[in-house]
């Protein structure tokens, strides 16, 4: 008896509003994990949007949303600025290493630039301005498509991006050309 009364109530549309109390508390609390006590199957008959909106909130999720590049000259070391977007509901508590890989276009040729960006500081529902310096200056000249990557250790973090623009670990942003003095 007490079972069905459990289900009444958790199916019950007035208890649950559509969700909306759940949403702000996962919100308010910075809900970094979620889970079932229970039985899921009718929270998932009843919430179907629901269960796959607060998926893709509870943690971090992070989005690219914009990307200023300077001019880059050889022999010269470079900045380039990556606005984040946090879309979830908390910070992430663990530190991922931010970097940036140059393939020259013309030779392939791989160079891979560490940061030292603290992803911890990009809040939720906030855009963070990274700015990058990164040490260019042993790029020669020419023409280069420039990636972003987010690691724990060699384990890929992914990025919310469109899968055209992945590849591995890495998503593509923009191309670039570095100038001869």
């Amino acid at each position: 008896i007490e079972f069905e009364h459990y289900t009444n109530v958790l199916l019950d549309p007035d208890c649950w509003k559509e969700g909306l109390p759940f949403l702000d508390a996962l919100k308010r609390t910075h809900a970094t994990y979620t889970g079932f006590h229970g039985y899921p199957r009718p929270w998932l008959a009843r919430f179907p949007w629901l269960t796959a909106y607060v998926a893709n909130r509870v943690g971090y999720w992070y989005f690219i949303d914009g990307l200023r590049l300077t001019d880059w000259a050889e022999g010269c070391d470079s900045c380039m600025n990556i606005r984040i977007l946090n879309r979830g509901f908390a910070p992430a508590y663990n530190r991922f290493a931010l970097k940036i890989r140059a393939v020259n276009i013309a030779t392939g040729e791989e160079t891979v630039f560490d940061t030292d960006t603290d992803n911890r500081l990009w809040m939720p529902e906030e855009l963070a301005d990274v700015e990058l310096k990164l040490a260019t200056r042993s790029l020669p000249a020419g023409e280069y498509r420039l990636y972003a990557g987010l690691f724990e250790g060699d384990t890929p973090i992914r990025i919310a991006m469109s899968e055209e623009r992945r590849d591995g670990g890495w998503y593509y942003l923009a191309d670039t050309a570095v100038r001869p003095v």
